[in-house]
């Protein structure tokens, strides 16, 4: 076994253990799995795919046993918190029939339908696990340590190859390549930025501002559109609802990032597919013009089969090249999220899970609110990021068909734990005592 493998393993056997004490490190092992599965990576030959190809199941069977054995402390639940569960059930759900009754390529459907249902298994195992704030931000910390894991193997392990300009060759479950590759990484800057700002906690602070510059990197080898939109939006949707102490110090990261954009950006190709964003018609690229082709297709193929088609049905399907034989008579991907769903698991679906992800999200931004006017600016802050973070994600799905991933379900997850624990009828209580009842001279 090399030694990536055998750190690898340690971490895994390390937080599977001490999620026995603490549920939140089996969601951390999970995460870890998820970020550098050794299907996916370098290192996972040899022993640890001796050992089994499946590191996911055995991190949710994990995840089960910890939530059991420490079922009777866990938080109790939330109206919002229920809503959530029943909504991923009724994803789940509505995919099983639409994949058994309704798929017209049941291979590649199934294969998508299992990621989805476990996504929806673990993001649940994973609002179960977390039971404090510091649950949440450590999570969310672990998706920083993720996406630096990456940044350090493309940049300085080699990993990937560049091809026609952009960085391929590394995956996540239900992202593979420069768009969904780069729609995933760009979680961890948004986050990192926090970690950065906020300084609630030291060591975070430092390993996010190392993890940053690779993470960034990487994304720019990418050379995605919708990367750098996401991230642009992200930030300023940080800027216009940050405030206090908090927004003074957002304004200078993102000064800091823009500064590092311009100096890390050398390569002209970066430039002009930045600048094709904004392009007109007579100059757009061919790569641009296309995919608005495959989003009129995939309208059509919606309005005749509003239930869906299966999995990846546009256009990994036969139905779906039907749609777009005219101009590319093969397997090709939306390049939209919201499409790609609709056209897979159906109106109905795409409507459950916009319902999720938003009501969550809108939870969090009140809960921000709140804090705000508490004159609480870094709890407000991560109400803000986790706002930040979905915009970012959103804009990224409108160009690759990320939109079911399960990194989606982690942040509205994320978003009604947040709200839960901050209106938590004890952390209410800590709020309103006065500085001398808290022994504060």
């Amino acid at each position: 076994m090399n030694l990536t493998a055998l750190v690898w393993f340690a971490c895994f056997v390390g937080l599977s253990l001490a999620s026995l004490r603490r549920p939140i490190y089996a969601s951390l092992a999970n995460s870890m799995v998820f970020f550098a599965s050794p299907a996916f990576w370098w290192f996972g030959g040899g022993m640890l795919r001796s050992m089994t190809l499946r590191w996911s199941l055995v991190s949710a069977c994990v995840m089960i046993i910890a939530n059991v054995i420490h079922w009777n402390s866990r938080r109790e639940s939330t109206d919002a918190s229920k809503r959530l569960l029943f909504l991923f059930g009724a994803i789940a759900i509505n995919a099983f029939f639409v994949n058994a009754m309704l798929a017209d390529y049941p291979p590649e459907s199934s294969k998508v339908f299992d990621i989805l249902w476990k996504g929806c298994l673990a993001s649940a195992l994973l609002l179960f696990s977390i039971r404090t704030e510091q649950d949440v931000e450590l999570f969310l910390f672990s998706i920083v340590l993720g996406c630096g894991f990456v940044g350090y193997e493309v940049v300085f392990a080699g990993q990937g190859s560049i091809e026609r300009g952009r960085l391929e060759g590394f995956s996540f479950p239900g992202a593979q390549g420069a768009n969904g590759g780069s729609a995933v990484l760009s979680l961890g800057l948004p986050l990192a930025g926090y970690f950065i700002i906020s300084m609630r906690n030291q060591f975070y602070a430092i390993a996010s501002l190392l993890c940053a510059p690779l993470i960034l990197e990487t994304i720019l080898r990418c050379n995605s559109r919708g990367a750098y939109l996401g991230l642009i939006a992200a930030g300023i949707t940080i800027l216009a609802l940050a405030r206090g102490a908090a927004r003074k110090r957002a304004i200078i990261l993102c000064t800091l990032g823009v500064v590092a954009v311009l100096t890390m950006a050398q390569n002209d190709a970066i430039w002009e597919r930045f600048n094709s964003i904004f392009a007109s018609e007579e100059e757009r690229d061919g790569s641009a013009s296309e995919r608005l082709l495959y989003w009129k297709a995939a309208l059509h193929m919606i309005g005749d089969y509003p239930l869906g088609s299966g999995g990846e049905a546009a256009f990994t399907s036969p139905r779906g090249v039907e749609y777009i034989r005219h101009f590319r008579p093969e397997f090709r991907s939306v390049h939209n999220g919201p499409l790609d769903i609709a056209a897979g698991w159906g109106i109905q679906g795409l409507l459950l899970l916009l319902t999720a992800i938003a009501s969550s999200t809108w939870l969090a931004v009140r809960t921000a609110f709140h804090y705000s006017h508490a004159g609480d600016s870094n709890r407000a802050l991560l109400g803000v990021v986790l706002l930040a973070v979905v915009v970012d994600q959103f804009v990224c799905a409108f160009f690759t068909s990320v939109l079911d991933g399960e990194w989606f379900l982690w942040l509205a997850v994320c978003c009604t734990a947040f709200a839960g624990i901050a209106m938590d009828p004890s952390n209410l209580e800590e709020e309103l005592e006065t500085p001398a009842e808290k022994g504060i001279p």
